[in-house]
């Protein structure tokens, strides 16, 4: 049940993020980006969003960390939601996810990145890619973008092997492509992070009064 519920709760957030789209953000932007999609999509679920949440306990590494966001189903019911969000393959935030789930908790790491990452993801912890695209403007700024169904997640198998699960780089769609799906499933079109242009997510769902993830 536990597995069951941590990849559950990994399919939904992809499947989230797969509905996100955004051009030529910065990077702190797209931080703040997904950051804000992963509290909405918790919202949406019937979820309390916390930011910044200490770790009761120190690390392996003797140290205590803080959690992007950590997330309390509104029923009471079911387990935590521990997750960091990253541009790179940060160590320390895999050891504080790692420690989340030690205290019984769901771990999710969301990293926008188009590089491998190359550490061990252990059992206890489900990996989402965001496959941002990069380019340098003529100032030599570098910005990313996101087209829909560039999110994937990996998983861990019995044989101790990773597994990728849809990770992998969609056909890129131009904002001006028109729009997806039916009218209640299209986006709309808002102004965010230093007035760029940015997709939102659809109108959600009503809020679940009983846990999905456990």
């Amino acid at each position: 049940m536990t597995e069951a519920g941590l990849d559950a709760a990994a399919r939904s957030l992809r499947a989230w993020l797969n509905r996100q789209q955004f051009s030529d953000l910065s990077t702190p932007e797209v931080t703040a980006f997904f950051t804000e999609s992963v509290a909405d999509w918790a919202t949406n679920q019937g979820y309390e969003v916390q930011r910044e949440v200490e770790l009761p306990t120190a690390t392996r590494q003797n140290r205590t960390g803080r959690l992007d966001l950590q997330l309390r189903h509104r029923s009471g019911k079911g387990r935590l939601i521990s997750i960091e969000v990253d541009r790179g393959t940060k160590e320390w935030s895999l050891e504080k996810l790692v420690q989340a789930a030690e205290l019984g908790h769901l771990a999710l790491w969301l990293r926008w990145s188009r590089t491998p990452v190359t550490l061990p993801i252990p059992p206890t912890v489900r990996l989402i890619r965001a496959q941002v695209l990069k380019r340098t403007t003529l100032t030599r700024a570098k910005v990313y973008s996101l087209r829909p169904d560039n999110c994937g997640w990996q998983a861990f198998d019995t044989q101790q092997r990773h597994r990728c699960l849809d990770d992998r780089p969609r056909t890129s769609i131009s904002p001006a492509s028109g729009s997806r799906g039916s009218p209640a499933e299209q986006t709309s079109m808002l102004t965010k992070h230093s007035g760029r242009p940015v997709i939102a997510s659809p109108a959600p769902e009503p809020i679940s009064k009983c846990c999905p993830f456990s």
